[in-house]
């Protein structure tokens, strides 16, 4: 699915949704984890906005394209093994200005 959006400014700015299973590792306080994610369509450049399928519990979530169709999703500070799951990603794409 995708969005195509005229923000003022932007130009044409399309969102995509995506879908991938990400297994967080076990992390100890203030230690991080990295993951990579098959997302198709992203590519350097794009925005990701990563969408936990339950309570992150306090974890700090990014993620960024780290080669084309590729996504790093890092996660920061936990004391908590999340499970598996299927967490969705926003990819947004900017338009020519």
């Amino acid at each position: 699915m995708s969005v195509n959006v005229d923000a003022t400014g932007l130009g044409n700015v399309e969102i995509l949704v995506r879908q991938a299973t990400v297994d967080p590792g076990s992390m100890a306080t203030t230690a991080d984890d990295t993951q990579s994610a098959a997302i198709a369509d992203a590519e350097i450049g794009d925005y990701i906005i990563p969408i936990a399928p339950y309570d992150l519990q306090s974890i700090i979530v990014t993620a960024a394209v780290s080669s084309a169709n590729t996504v790093d999703v890092n996660f920061y500070n936990g004391t908590v093994n999340l499970a598996s799951g299927t967490w969705t990603f926003l990819v947004v794409k900017l338009g020519s200005v």
